[in-house]
């Protein structure tokens, strides 16, 4: 065992456990990491069955003799959602951990996908560039090719 690890032989027991509402929070990730070092450093070796994972989080029973795997949460069975919200200037999607969140004075929050969305927003231009302008006002492609001119042949 590590010099550095030697104080925290009950650690073990008193970490909480993974999951919370049978999605993978923060916290459970980050328990999971630190399962996976401490297990490594006493020299356990890695959990086999990477979808069987109750030992780990079973409150009563005590933790399996092994480290588990952090390889990512769909190994370990565990359910992932990827919460997308839209931009609201442009209509595009944003992933989690990405885009500007801007509250104004009246509590009212607007998320825009990049410093350009931000920036037409303040300074009140139009969106005629996004998508979301281009369908609501039809200009997009398959109107176009609909409305070109047909050329009428002259017989003579």
């Amino acid at each position: 065992m590590m010099a550095c690890l030697s104080q925290y032989d009950n650690l073990f027991n008193s970490i909480p456990r993974l999951l919370a509402n049978d999605y993978v929070t923060r916290e459970g990730m980050a328990t999971l990491a630190t399962l996976n070092v401490l297990g490594k450093a006493k020299g356990y070796p890695v959990w086999g069955a990477p979808n069987r994972v109750e030992p780990f989080m079973n409150e009563k029973s005590p933790p399996p003799v092994a480290c588990p795997s952090i390889v990512n949460s769909k190994a370990l069975g565990f359910p992932v959602s990827k919460l997308t919200e839209l931009c609201r200037f442009s209509g595009t999607k944003i992933y989690p951990g990405k885009g500007i969140r801007f509250v104004c004075s009246d509590s009212q929050v607007f998320l825009f996908a990049n410093s350009k969305c931000k920036r037409y927003f303040h300074n009140r231009l139009k969106p005629t560039w996004t998508a979301m302008y281009r369908k609501r006002h039809k200009k997009d492609i398959a109107a176009e090719t609909v409305k070109k001119r047909r050329r009428t042949s002259v017989c003579m």
